[in-house]
């Protein structure tokens, strides 16, 4: 696979596969949360998972995503004003980058104890060469 990444060559030559797979997943991670942030959420689940399915495609056409999975989680709210928003409160993204010999999966989620939407490293597999 790596031999077909023509942007390696920009990439320091002391990265790794494991390396550049844990970017790519970073990267993955933040297009999903900041696409999505402000977003209006459609008030009917069935539009809900429509929105879903299309940030899992768009993220799926950047190179080396393998899985992608997104879920919005909208707050209820009333009347014709009553919408909610996309934000990192309400956001779950998990990506998995096969890039060479390495695979890594990340996690998007709102860590209540922190205030903060973290993206983290939940596994990292190689797979040899």
């Amino acid at each position: 696979m790596t031999e077909l990444d023509l942007a390696r060559r920009y990439f320091s030559l002391k990265m790794n596969d494991r390396e550049r797979a844990i970017f790519e997943t970073g990267i993955a991670l933040s297009t999903i949360l900041h696409l999505l942030h402000g977003m209006p959420i459609p008030r009917s689940r069935s539009a809900v998972r429509r929105l879903e399915r299309a940030m899992e495609e768009v993220a799926k056409t950047q190179p080396f995503r393998r899985r992608v999975r997104v879920k919005i989680y909208p707050r209820a709210r009333g009347g014709v004003y009553g919408y909610d928003v996309a934000r990192g409160e309400n956001v779950y993204a998990s990506v998995e980058v096969r890039y060479g010999s390495s695979s890594v999966i990340g996690e998007l989620r709102w860590i209540r104890r922190l205030g903060y939407p973290l993206m983290y490293i939940k596994e990292i597999k190689n797979h040899g060469k």
